[in-house]
Formats: structure tokens, sequence, C-alpha cells
């Protein structure tokens, strides 16, 4: 029963040790996002500054478009850093709890894993088995802005330069397709004298810039070989954390008081007695003879 008691323990310090460091990886991002804007800004400022020229050479204008980074990367940072401390405050009760045998804390310990568990349970059982469950409410909530704040691609609002920059980047039309687009409010699609437009210039495989920024055949008729059109994008954020429960044997002597450390259970051993040799007489006094 000891032996049991100390497998768990050191079962538990182990994953632990393996979840702090997913807990600092967790909190390592979150940090990249805030303090490392400079890696990524370049790729998405070298987009940015095609889509402006796209904008002047097509009659926009001079036109600056400013993405600020920072409202679209600090949740996702306060959410990278929230999760990595939880695992942290998660993974020390843990250690504690099985160290020191402190029962309130391996309580502390097990109820969140356990509710971390069934959740993790639940998204991956959605996300392989009903993946739609997931993807349709997404779906509907970026079709929805779309629908009510898109402008085109020399919108300078927020909702318009994300989009016009992530159908670039990621050569995709809309969260489902160029039909999302379709009846959007604040989406002027006879901008253009003289061309009604299918889909945004962003959806455009080429942007209409230089020598070709009169032919907007990409967006007014458009065809999978000029234009994403087709091409989805969803950007479903999962943060699955993967977790366990452990279990502490009791020893013999009843459950373990919270500053009580558990005897340890010795046996003694009794050496047995040599026996004589085989015609060895043992050493007996005579009787004295009177």
């Amino acid at each position: 029963m000891g032996c049991c008691v100390t497998a768990s323990r050191v079962v538990i310090v182990l994953f632990n040790f393996l979840f702090i460091i997913i807990g600092l990886l967790f909190i390592a991002g979150g940090l990249f996002l805030k303090l490392g804007s400079s890696v990524y800004k370049g790729a998405l400022d070298s987009v940015q500054a095609s889509i402006e020229k796209s904008i002047s050479d097509t009659g926009g204008g001079s036109v600056k478009l400013n993405l600020d980074l920072g409202s679209v990367t600090e949740p996702i940072m306060f959410a990278f850093i929230g999760i990595g401390l939880f695992l942290l405050v998660i993974c020390f009760l843990g250690c504690c709890g099985a160290c020191y045998k402190f029962r309130v804390l391996l309580i502390l310990y097990i109820i969140p894993s356990i509710l971390i568990l069934a959740t993790e349970i639940v998204v991956v059982i959605l996300f392989l088995g009903a993946p739609s469950v997931i993807q349709t409410p997404l779906a509907s909530s970026l079709k929805s802005g779309i629908q009510s704040d898109f402008q085109d691609i020399s919108g300078t609002n927020l909702l318009s330069v994300a989009w016009n920059i992530a159908m670039q980047q990621f050569k995709c039309c809309g969260a489902n397709d160029y039909n999302d687009f379709t009846g959007a409010s604040k989406w002027n699609i006879n901008k253009y004298t003289g061309s009604t437009l299918k889909t945004p210039l962003a959806c455009c495989i080429n942007l209409p810039t230089g020598s070709a920024s009169g032919d907007l055949t990409c967006a007014t008729s458009p065809t999978t070989s000029t234009n994403y059109l087709n091409t989805t994008l969803l950007i479903i954020l999962a943060f699955i954390i993967f977790c366990y429960t452990g279990k502490v044997v009791p020893s013999d002597d009843g459950p373990i008081k919270k500053n009580k450390v558990a005897p340890i259970n010795t046996v003694t051993q009794v050496k047995p007695r040599a026996r004589p040799a085989i015609g060895q007489r043992k050493n007996k006094v005579s009787p004295a003879r009177y």
C-alpha cells in the first residue's frame, strides 16, 4: 500500500512538470504577442502596402491603412497568459499536495483537473465528430460582422482593414465564401464606374495595380484562377489542455492528515540460528561425580 502512495505521488509530480512547461509556453506566447510585434509586423506591412497601392492605382486616392495590432492581439495575449498562469497554479497545488500530503491542496488540484478533463473531452468529441457545432456559430458571427461593417478595399475601419489583410495573407474570401459579402450594408459594389463587383478586390489573387489597375475582372467576373472566391477562412481558436487526475491511495493507518508524515512500514529481519554441523557435539556441562 505504501508503494502505491509513493508511486501516485511520483506520477503527479512528473506530469505536473510537463504541464509547467506547457504553461510557460503559453505565457511565452502571450509575451511574444505583446513584445515581439516587430517580428510579425513586417509580413503584415507588406500586405498592407500592396493593398494601399492597389487602392491608389484603381482611383481610390491615397489611403493610409492603420491596423492597430494591439487591439487585435491584446485579447489573445491575455488569454495565453491567463491559461499559462492557471496551469502553473494547478501544477503548484498538485506538487505541494503530493509531496507534503496536504489533503486540501489535493482536493483543490483534483477538482479543476476533472473539470478541465471533461471540457477537453467535450471539445475533442465536437471537433472530430460534429465540427459544424463549432464552425456554424463562428462562421455566422464572422458573416454578421461583414454584413454590418465591411466597407471595401479602401475601408479604414478595423474590420475592413483586418478582413482585407487576412484575405490577402491567407488566400481566402470571407468566412464561408464570397457570398458572405452579398448585401453588405456598407459595401458599395458600384463604386467603380461601369463595374459591378461580385467580390471585394481583396479577394483577387493578383490585386489590380500598375498597368492592370483598370482591369477589375478578377472581382466583377471572378473565377477560381483569378479569385479566392470559394476559399474559406474559419479561424477556430481552440485551447485543448491535456490534463489528468491523480488518485492518492491512503495508508493502512487511515486517511493522511494534514501536516502528518505517514509512518514507514519496516520489517525486522531475524537471523536464523545456525544449526550445528553433523557430528558436532554441543558443549554441555557434565554433572559432577561424587
